[in-house]
C-alpha cells in the first residue's frame, strides 16, 4: 500500500508546474505510481546514518529540517583566560583542542609582532584548565612557562601516517621566511611537543592565509586538506592584495611528507549567492574542517557587516553589536569537495555556537576551534570570545566552551507539533539484528514500521506490533517489535523505514549487531 499524501504531492507538483505555464511542462508525463518507489538500494549497512540531508530520505510528510544549536558550558563563563605576562595580546585564540591519552589538551596562540607563539594547555573535564611548565620556550629569559618552541597553530594527530616521529602535523605562519606576512607553512612532530618544518620552513601557500588555517587528512578520499582564507577583488576573481573581501580556499594534496608544496585548489570562493555586493553584509572569516560518520562538517566563522579598516576604531561598549562582529555556524556536505556545502543555516542567520548577551566575554565575537572533540557522548567546541567587535579595541578575548549530546547536530520534526508528520526512507539491505534511533520524544512519541520496497508494512513490524516509544529521549532506543526473531529473520533483505514523529525529534539512526 503507498502513503496516499506522497504519490499526490508529487502529482500536484506537476500539475502545478503545468498550470503556471512553464514550456516544459508540456513534455512532462504524470508518474505512475509505481515509479514513486523505484530508487535504487542504498549500501546502508551498519553505518550511522545522520539525517543532515536527504541522502536516505525518499518521501516525507509534514516534516522539516532544523538545526540544535551548541549549549554553553561552564554557566556561559570563560574556561581559560589571559592570566600571564606572555599572553598579554588582544589575539588569545584557541586553535585546536583534542582528547588524547584520558585529557584534553589544548593548543591555543599569542599573537604578536614579530611573533607568534603557541601554548598548551591541559584538562581532566574539559572545563577546568591548568598550564603546564614545558621548559621549551624563553620568556624575559626564563622557560617556566606553557610556550611551545614553534609558532604553531592547528594541530592534529595524523591517522594516514606511520612515521611516529611524523604522526602530528600542524600548520603555522612562517614570518620569518616568508616574502609576505600572511601564508601557511606545515611542521611535522612525533611529540606535540618539539616541531620540525617541512620545506625548510618556508610557506606553502600565497598569502591570505592569516586566519585559522587548518591542514586534515580525509580519509574517505586519501588526501589532505589544507584550508585558508583567500581574498578576492573587485572583478569577483582570486586576488594577491589585500581587499578585504575575504573568501575560502580549499586545497589538496596526497602526500605532504613526500612534497609539502604540492598543492592543487580545489575551491576559491566568497559569499555571492544575494549577487556582488553581498562581500559587504557577509564574508567568510575562517572554514575549519571536521569528518563524522560520513559527513564532512563545516566550522564557518563568518563575518556580519564588516567594518573597513579606513573607516577607523569603533568605540567599544558593553551592549551586544549587531554589526562588525563574528557569527560561528555549522555547514554540512557529503562527498568531498565535489559536492557544495549546504549553507542553509548561515542564510537563516541560526549560529551554531550562539554569542554572548549584553557585558558577556562573547557578546560580539565568536571564533570556534579548528575541530571538535567527542567524548562521553557529547562533542564539545571551544571557542574564543570577545566582549568587542573585529575593529572595536581592546579585545579582551577569553576561551570558552559549548556542547551538544552524540550526533545531535541536525534533526527532522513535525511542522507543527500537535500534528504527526513521517519519513519513508530509500530502499537498503538489512543488516544487524537492532535499530537504534537517535531521538527526543520526551513530550511525544516515535513510532518505527518496516516496509517492503513498494512500501507496504512487513507482517509483524508495524507500530501496534511495538514499534511506537512514547516519552523516551535517548541516543539509542530502540523499537522492540513483538516478534521474537525480530530483525535477525530479515537479514538481507531490501526494506525501507517509515519513522512517525509526534512533538519527536529525529537526529539518525542505525543498525547495530
Amino acid at each position: 500500500m503507498h502513503p496516499p499524501s506522497t504519490g499526490l504531492a508529487l502529482l500536484c507538483g506537476t500539475l502545478l508546474l503545468a498550470s503556471a505555464g512553464w514550456a516544459e511542462a508540456e513534455a512532462l508525463a504524470l508518474p505512475a505510481a509505481a515509479d514513486l518507489w523505484r530508487e535504487p538500494a542504498l549500501p546502508v549497512g551498519r553505518k550511522k546514518q545522520l539525517l543532515v540531508d536527504d541522502y536516505v530520505i525518499a518521501h516525507r510528510h509534514n516534516i522539516h529540517r532544523d538545526l540544535n544549536p551548541a549549549t554553553k558550558a561552564n554557566d556561559g563563563k570563560p574556561v581559560l583566560v589571559r592570566d600571564r605576562p606572555w599572553e598579554k595580546a588582544n589575539v588569545f585564540q584557541v586553535i585546536s583542542v583534542v582528547h588524547e591519552d584520558g585529557r584534553f589538551i589544548m593548543h591555543y596562540n599569542y599573537t604578536g609582532s614579530p611573533d607568534d607563539y603557541c601554548l598548551r594547555a591541559e584538562s581532566e573535564d574539559g572545563v577546568h584548565w591548568t598550564k603546564p611548565s614545558l621548559g621549551l620556550r624563553p620568556f624575559a629569559g626564563r622557560t617556566d612557562n606553557n610556550l611551545l618552541d614553534h609558532e604553531g597553530s592547528t594541530v592534529f594527530l595524523d591517522p594516514h601516517e606511520t612515521d611516529p616521529a611524523h604522526r602530528y602535523k600542524s600548520v603555522f605562519r612562517p614570518m620569518a621566511k616568508s616574502p609576505y606576512p600572511h601564508a601557511v607553512g606545515i611542521a611535522y612532530s612525533g611529540d606535540r611537543l618539539r616541531w620540525r618544518a617541512y620545506n625548510d620552513g618556508r610557506p606553502v601557500t600565497g598569502r591570505a592565509a592569516d586566519t585559522l588555517s587548518q591542514l586534515v587528512w580525509d580519509e574517505y578520499a586519501q588526501v589532505y586538506r589544507l584550508f585558508t582564507r583567500t581574498d578576492f577583488g573587485a572583478d569577483g576573481k582570486p586576488s594577491p592584495v589585500d581587499t578585504e573581501f575575504r573568501g575560502a580556499r580549499e586545497m589538496i594534496n596526497p602526500d605532504v611528507k613526500a612534497d609539502p608544496t604540492n598543492w592543487t585548489t580545489v575551491q576559491e570562493w566568497k559569499f555571492d549567492r544575494e549577487g556582488p555586493d553581498e562581500v559587504k553584509r557577509r564574508q567568510i572569516h575562517t572554514v575549519n574542517f571536521w569528518q563524522h560518520e560520513g559527513i564532512d562538517f563545516g566550522l564557518m566563522v563568518v563575518m556580519e557587516w564588516p567594518a573597513h579598516t579606513k573607516q577607523g576604531a569603533l568605540p567599544a561598549e558593553a551592549r551586544r553589536h549587531e554589526r562588525d562582529n563574528w557569527n560561528c555556524y555549522l555547514a554540512t556536505r557529503r562527498g568531498g569537495h565535489q559536492s557544495p556545502w549546504d549553507l542553509t543555516w548561515i542564510y537563516a542567520g541560526k549560529t551554531f555556537v550562539a554569542r554572548g548577551p549584553d557585558g558577556s566575554f562573547d557578546k560580539d565575537m565568536i571564533h570556534n576551534a579548528a575541530s571538535i572533540v567527542t567524548w562521553q557522548d557529547r562533542h564539545w567546541i571551544y571557542y574564543s570570545g570577545w566582549p568587542n567587535g573585529h575593529m572595536r579595541h581592546p579585545y579582551e578575548p577569553s576561551i570558552g566552551v559549548a556542547t551538544v549530546p552524540r550526533d545531535r547536530f541536525i534533526y527532522l520534526a513535525p511542522w507543527q507539533d500537535r500534528e504527526p508528520g513521517w519519513i519513508i526512507t530509500k530502499p537498503f539491505a538489512v543488516e544487524g539484528s537492532r535499530l537504534e534511533l537517535n531521538a527526543d520524544a520526551a513530550r511525544g512519541w516515535v513510532g518505527v514500521e518496516l516496509l517492503d520496497e513498494e512500501g507496504n508494512v512487513l507482517p509483524g513490524f508495524a507500530l501496534a506490533d511495538g514499534g511506537r516509544l512514547e516519552s523516551v529521549d535517548g541516543l539509542r532506543l530502540e523499537p522492540r517489535w513483538r516478534d521474537a526473531s525480530g530483525l535477525a529473520g530479515l537479514q538481507g533483505r531490501v526494506v525501507r523505514l517509515k519513522v512517525h514523529l509526534s512533538n519527536a525529534r529525529l537526529f539518525a539512526f542505525q543498525f547495530r549487531d
